[in-house]
């Protein structure tokens, strides 16, 4: 992978391989996301749990990120 600072090696395994994993630890800990909210998720299923409300001062916060784009 190229970037600014130069060449990173590639990972010898990709997501495919780690996913289930990933879904156990999501399952065991009771994580919550919203699927597709971050633009650099890896294509992947349903988070296993709703995400829960932000704090009104959060959701102020997020929604003033959101107008500038």
């Amino acid at each position: 992978m190229e970037h600014a600072d130069g060449v990173s090696p590639a990972w010898p395994i990709d997501y495919r391989t780690l996913e289930p994993y990933y879904e156990r630890a999501e399952r065991s800990t009771t994580c919550t996301a919203q699927h597709g909210a971050d633009p650099t998720e890896a294509p992947r299923g349903p988070f296993p749990y709703e995400p829960i409300p932000h704090a009104p001062e959060i959701a102020e916060l997020v929604e003033r990120l959101r107008q500038q784009g």
